[in-house]
């Protein structure tokens, strides 16, 4: 039984048929490449994104040989414990579907009827294939990436956007977030910009053509239009009792409760 579902960045699956035992070859050009990265993220402390643009820069194909170097990739290559010579086999099931929350992903939703998840140590079974990095390199990596996890699960702290988290793109529904202009003398403007705009996220490109806009002149008009509904209570009202014209009388009371806290939790999603 082959221990990876396909040879991993780095390797080529020899079969029996033509080298007598199954085995797992390493390919020099890509085994160069990992221990690039490797050595930028846990000598040189660069960023995932700073990786994928200097191996873009400097013409480091992908196992595809046709696509750029994407963080998705590289955190792929930093994760893996093959390269280290200890291959894991069922090292992920497939389970519970993890809860997507953005309306996008809502609206792109897979057939499929699980996601993926990491099995225990135990389960895994251990095969061993050419290393081509050391044990301590994989063991520095797995901690600065278990720091950049808590880092990024704690958030920042101090003053919230208006509209953190609230505006998404017309034109691709992805998030709009809240970033500085280029330094233009002493001024500084802010803008929200659609994620599809940065071009570290898609591998160099851009993948939604919308405009970015001015943060304070988005945020005086939503906050406007916030006062305006607050100073309009007959409007208030109106909108009040045509909720309670959308309920059906038949349900009961336990029924109407449990139809309220669903969509409160799915508001709050």
């Amino acid at each position: 039984m082959s221990v990876f579902s396909r040879a991993p960045f780095g390797y080529r699956y020899v079969e029996r048929r033509l080298a007598g035992a199954a085995r797992f070859e390493i390919i020099p050009e890509e085994a160069e490449t990992a221990r690039m990265i490797y050595q930028g993220f846990v000598r040189d402390g660069m960023a995932i994104s700073a990786i994928c643009k200097w191996l873009n820069r400097e013409g480091r194909p992908t196992r595809t040989r046709k696509g750029l170097w994407l963080p998705s990739a590289v955190w792929g290559v930093l994760k893996h414990p093959a390269y280290t010579g200890h291959a894991k086999f069922g090292r992920t099931r497939v389970g519970e579907r993890h809860l997507r929350t953005r309306g996008l992903a809502k609206r792109s939703r897979s057939r499929r009827g699980g996601s993926c998840h990491a099995t225990a140590t135990h389960e895994q079974i251990e095969i061993r294939v050419p290393a081509i990095i050391d044990d301590e390199s994989f063991r520095l990596a797995q901690e600065r990436l278990e720091e950049n996890r808590r880092r990024s699960r704690a958030g920042q702290g101090g003053p919230r956007h208006l509209l953190q988290g609230l505006v998404v793109c017309r034109q691709c529904g992805r998030s709009l977030v809240h970033h500085p202009s280029a330094p233009r003398g002493r001024a500084k403007f802010f803008y929200y910009r659609c994620t599809g705009l940065s071009t570290h996220r898609w591998g160099g490109l851009r993948v939604c053509n919308s405009r970015a806009v001015r943060a304070e002149h988005l945020e005086q008009a939503v906050w406007a239009d916030v006062r305006n509904l607050l100073a309009d209570p007959q409007r208030l009202r109106r909108e009040y009792e045509r909720r309670l014209s959308c309920i059906d009388p038949s349900l009961s009371a336990a029924d109407d409760v449990a139809r309220r806290m669903a969509e409160k939790a799915e508001r709050g999603l």
